[in-house]
């Protein structure tokens, strides 16, 4: 079932022609999401990387913004199994980032997989990457009743 939502949340986004590039970002968090690393094809974390999540969530508690957090993976790889993969990264994230106090109302994930690489010529371990977005509430609104 998730894969049909997944692939509506994904189709709605392209829909509307709203890109990532095209929500607005915050450098600060852009900053601190780029520590959060995974192991090769796992769920695992890098060293640092839940220091990174901590910060995080102290960020996002102190703003009014909705969030949406999303994974990449580099190219390496089955085409499915990374996009299972990332969305199962970004909802560790988010429900980490839910225990340590975030309202789960203002925060969404999902996985893109390999469809969003940063450049061909990057390492892949930067492809293997958490990003956060600002969303307004009426986009986190519809995100939240797709997914359930």
């Amino acid at each position: 079932m998730w894969k049909k939502k997944g692939i509506i949340i994904i189709s709605f986004l392209v829909t509307l022609n709203i890109t990532a590039q095209k929500f607005k970002k915050d450098v600060y968090l852009d900053s601190l999401a780029k520590k959060i690393q995974f192991k090769y094809k796992e769920l695992s974390f890098r060293e640092g990387s839940l220091d990174a999540i901590k910060k995080i969530a102290n960020y996002i508690k102190k703003n009014g913004n909705y969030y949406s957090v999303e994974s990449n993976t580099s190219n390496e790889g089955k085409t499915k199994n990374n996009r299972i993969l990332t969305d199962k990264r970004a909802e560790m994230v988010k429900k980490l980032l839910i225990k340590l106090g975030i309202n789960p109302l203002k925060i969404n994930s999902i996985g893109f997989g390999k469809d969003s690489p940063i450049g061909v010529h990057i390492n892949p371990e930067e492809n293997r990457r958490i990003e956060f977005t600002i969303i307004d509430k009426e986009k986190m609104k519809f995100l939240k009743e797709v997914k359930k």
